[in-house]
């Protein structure tokens, strides 16, 4: 009997096949993924660390604030990412977390490395001038980064 043996060349074929097909897929639910802000963020304060990059991005309807590989942050309890309609030069630790001047976005789940937050959909993005993590329970400042559209300075 003669059985079919698979050489490395139909071993590549299939594999590019698979890979199309998980391209088409994926672009087959319209879920385009637009970078719309992007910065690096900057400690408050020299007793606290916190560095690395950000984006917030539009996949589909909704966005996202994306913290980068390369996130790092000192730990501390009840650390929270608030949008701010403050320049991040007129942010404190004691009005960081207004209502009339921020909307919060998430508790931070980790304090190092990738993660991704929703950003609810009631806001409206275009009205805010920084990004900041802040300390709720104790009204302490950790850092931000003003707001800024890709690619801007």
């Amino acid at each position: 009997m003669n059985s079919a043996k698979l050489n490395w060349l139909d071993y590549l074929q299939l594999f590019f096949v698979a890979l199309i097909a998980l391209f088409l897929a994926s672009s087959a639910d319209g879920r385009e993924t637009k970078v719309l802000y992007a910065g690096e963020w900057k400690s408050d304060s020299f007793f606290t660390t916190l560095k690395g990059s950000w984006q917030i991005v539009r996949e589909g309807k909704t966005l996202y604030l994306k913290l980068g590989d390369n996130f790092n942050t000192t730990e501390g309890p009840d650390l929270k990412i608030f949008l701010s309609k403050l320049s991040l030069n007129d942010i404190r630790g004691n009005n960081a977390a207004k209502s009339d001047t921020s909307v919060r976005v998430a508790e931070l789940k980790a304090f190092r490395g990738k993660s991704t937050y929703a950003i609810p959909d009631d806001i409206a993005i275009d009205d805010y001038k920084s990004v900041v993590i802040h300390c709720e329970a104790y009204s302490k400042l950790w850092g931000g980064s003003p707001l800024r559209t890709k690619g801007q300075q």
